[in-house]
């Protein structure tokens, strides 16, 4: 709990939102050129299951969630392991909904990041796990499995003038090599 509390999840995006401004507008007015590394972290879809307001209030009324999970605040990871496909539907559909809402807040995060730090960055977007919700294999949630839905995750890499716009590499990539990715493109020992 002292973690949760530590990383300031409960302010979700928003709080990596305001962590960046405040970031960019330090760097701005001290008018720090240095190279940077700067990592932002949320959970605000990793939680899933834990209702956030506003983000939630489309979907959490939405017809297909059960009596045994609708209208609660919160479910213990635990309780999706017996959830009905129907459930774990609309558990995911709270997840996308939770993607959706950072993917669209993502621009205001970018201005806030460049604006101290000009067009040359490179950007590195990832997770560290997917999620499960199939009920019929036992799928559900993440953590003590290595199936496909866990593994495969998104890697965004953006660096204008050093990786060609739209490129996709359809080879497999470890998680140890996404911190040398951005090093090697910067020529960063």
């Amino acid at each position: 709990f002292w973690l949760v509390r530590w990383v300031d999840e409960v302010r979700g995006f928003d709080g990596v939102l305001a962590a960046a401004r405040a970031w960019g507008e330090r760097r701005g007015e001290t008018g720090d050129e240095r190279p940077f590394f700067l990592l932002l972290h949320t959970y605000q879809v990793h939680d899933y299951y834990i209702y956030d307001p506003p983000l939630d209030d489309e979907v959490h009324g939405a017809p297909g969630m059960s009596a045994r999970f609708a209208g609660r605040l919160s479910v213990h990871p635990s309780g999706l392991v017996t959830a009905s496909q129907g459930d774990l539907d609309a558990f995911r559909a709270l997840y996308q909904g939770r993607v959706r809402a950072v993917e669209a807040r993502f621009p205001e995060l970018e201005r806030w990041v460049t604006a101290p730090a000009g067009e040359d960055v490179v950007w590195v977007i990832t997770a560290d796990h997917g999620e499960g919700f199939d009920a019929a294999k036992g799928r559900v949630h993440h953590g003590g499995r290595l199936h496909d839905d866990l593994l495969r995750v998104p890697l965004l890499l953006r660096a204008r003038g050093r990786v060609p716009e739209g490129r996709v590499i359809e080879d497999t990539i470890r998680s140890v090599d996404v911190l040398p990715t951005p090093l090697d493109l910067l020529g960063v020992p």
